[in-house]
């Protein structure tokens, strides 16, 4: 489903349903299509010459909109965020006292991407470098 010819929502849908299914991700985590459901619940649109965009609204208001030609990079800005909540998620399930959350988020995350692409997951991990760059983990913060 590369840009040589415009892809489909159907076929979009399929790859993401599927790479979704190997990481068991929540269909109410997967994106809509074409329009949105609002609440910042993001939406995958498809415009002129196969341009993919990642679309996030929030009461009627656009948030985000991120444009590319580029399949994989699409996918990893819609599993970038899926797998993030899946994280948190499983975060609170497992929380420990003293520990700055970020710990098991960041970890899970670049976990459950390597399962789906280890370039999204080395892609991922930089983004987390960085994030922790300016903000170091602090594990002796309260709310951690």
């Amino acid at each position: 489903m590369e840009t040589e010819t415009s892809p489909s929502y159907i076929g979009l849908k399929k790859v993401i349903d599927e790479l979704a299914a190997r990481i068991d991700a929540p269909v109410s985590m997967l994106p809509d299509y074409e329009t949105s459901s609002d609440f910042a619940h993001p939406h995958i649109e498809i415009g002129y010459l196969g341009i993919m965009s990642f679309v996030i609204v929030e009461r009627g208001l656009e948030l985000e909109r991120k444009s590319t030609r580029d399949l994989d990079e699409l996918l990893y800005w819609v599993f970038s965020g899926i797998t993030f909540e899946m994280a948190i998620k499983y975060e609170l399930s497992v929380r420990k006292d003293n520990m700055d959350f970020r710990r098991i988020v960041f970890a899970w995350q670049e976990t459950l991407l390597g399962i789906l692409s280890q370039d999204w997951r080395l892609k991922e991990a930089e983004e987390h470098r960085l994030i922790l760059q300016k903000y170091p983990f602090n594990d002796n913060s309260l709310g951690s």
